[in-house]
Order: C-alpha cells, then structure tokens, then sequence
C-alpha cells in the first residue's frame, strides 16, 4: 500500500496545461509526469495559468509548489501555521492571487489525546 502511495505522491499528469486555450504549445516542453520533490507529500489542490505554470497545494502541509512548463519547480508557499492545507486552489491571474481552502482534516492531537481540529479557511497568496 505504501508503494502506491508513494507513486500517487510524486506524479502528476500534465496534460491540463495543453489545455488552456492561450498557451504557445511549442514553448511548452511535453512531459507525460512530473516528479515532485520526495517531501512533497498527498498533492490536492492543482490550477494553472495562461503560460502554462501549475499550482499544486499539500494537503498535509500547505504547501505550494509552481511549476514551470519547462519542469522546473519551485516553492511558491512552504505553508504555515494559517495554511496546513492547500486544496481547490484557483488562479486569479489579473489581480496575482492564488485562491484555496484550508481543511483541517486530519486535526492535531493535544497532551491529552484528543483530536482537536482547527478552523477551516480560506487563502489568497500574491503570486
């Protein structure tokens, strides 16, 4: 079971990023998966821009790696104590706000054992 999540963690299809309808295809370099970086763990949230970067959010960390249509990958957020999460993420690409969600699914568990979970929110990040 491990295996499989572990394959499920680290790629990504890439076709959505032929799919917008104003990316120079030519520029962009055809990848059929993309390796995300072996910390980068359960991707959720997944958008993409008019030249061809995605966003993909961490459901367990908040983080958000962009990728660039050359494959390269950055940290655009590295997650924090507001986003521990970052799900349905959504580009606003006139105003240069990453939009998401914040889910605490998985709760943390206090000295005493009990599951306590936070408050659910929602982000925008100046991309």
């Amino acid at each position: 079971m491990s295996a499989l999540l572990t394959l499920t963690a680290y790629f990504i299809p890439t076709n959505i990023t032929t799919q917008a309808s104003s990316v120079d295809k030519a520029s962009v370099k055809s990848l059929n998966s993309i390796e995300l970086p072996a910390d980068f763990q359960y991707p959720n949230g997944i958008t993409n821009s008019r030249d061809g970067k995605l966003y993909v959010g961490s459901i367990t960390s908040g983080r958000i790696l962009r990728i660039s249509p050359n494959g390269s990958i950055n940290t655009l957020f590295p997650g924090n104590e507001v986003v521990f999460a970052a799900t349905s993420l959504r580009l606003d690409e006139q105003r240069n706000i990453l939009w998401g969600t914040s889910p605490d699914f998985l709760g943390t568990v206090n000295s005493e054992g009990e599951t306590i979970r936070r408050p659910n929110r929602i982000f925008a990040i100046d991309t």
